[in-house]
């Protein structure tokens, strides 16, 4: 009996979880690694003078802005379902 009632409580807290977790859609995306990997190894050898700090702080900027394009294109449902 305690096993189960283990297994309920376990399956109920990795359904919460993966609610909490889950990603709004309303929000805009986050940057990834990978993109930031990418921008700064371009920024960074075309320009050889560019600090680390530098490349990071243009591509965040720059990665963002492209985010917000692309999450004011996206369809906005209202919240009461309507």
């Amino acid at each position: 009996m305690n096993q189960v009632l283990m297994v309920i409580a376990m399956t109920c807290t990795l359904l919460a979880g993966a609610q909490a977790l889950a990603a709004d859609p309303s929000s805009p995306s986050r940057i990834s690694r990978h993109q930031m990997v990418d921008c700064m190894m371009k920024r960074m050898s075309a320009n050889k003078a560019l600090s680390y700090n530098d490349a990071a702080k243009a591509c965040i900027n720059q990665l963002k802005t492209q985010n917000d394009k692309l999450a004011s294109n996206a369809p906005v449902t209202p919240a009461d379902g309507r």
